[in-house]
């Protein structure tokens, strides 16, 4: 689902590209996070001159899998690895996970923590696995 307000154009700063936890990133994680930037909704708030640029939507970014795979052609497990690959390095964070059965999408933060990647104050988070129970369940009692 594509916003309106999504822009023309994805800046990359150059620390960005330069830092550890982008050079350490796959292929894959490297599309998926220009993906990402994509979705965000940017505004600029202050006075002229000491503008601070804000991620209007930051938390409530969307980008499912069906998407991944209809419109970038990323399959599913190839999606799951880039993502687990960009919290892993500090660019993403999950701020609210969908369910597969209700079709809800998950929601993505645009995170800061890669700037601290390979330092002593870099917060290692990973990604908790689902597992899904498949066939039958035992009855409750």
């Amino acid at each position: 689902m594509d916003n309106k307000k999504s822009p023309k154009i994805v800046v990359l700063k150059v620390d960005l590209m330069e830092s550890d936890a982008f050079l350490n990133l796959s292929g894959a994680a490297v599309k998926v996070l220009l993906f990402f930037l994509k979705k965000r909704q940017i505004e600029k708030s202050g006075k002229k001159g000491h503008e601070r640029v804000i991620i209007k939507n930051n938390g409530i970014i969307e980008f499912t899998y069906r998407e991944a795979k209809n419109k970038y052609k990323i399959s599913y497990p190839r999606f799951s690895r880039a993502i687990d690959n960009l919290i892993k390095n500090g660019f993403l964070e999950i701020t609210k996970r969908g369910t597969i059965g209700r079709k809800e999408a998950n929601f993505y933060f645009l995170s800061e923590r890669w700037r601290k990647f390979g330092t002593n104050d870099f917060k290692f988070i990973e990604r908790k696995k689902i597992k899904h129970k498949m066939g039958f369940c035992e009855p409750k009692k």
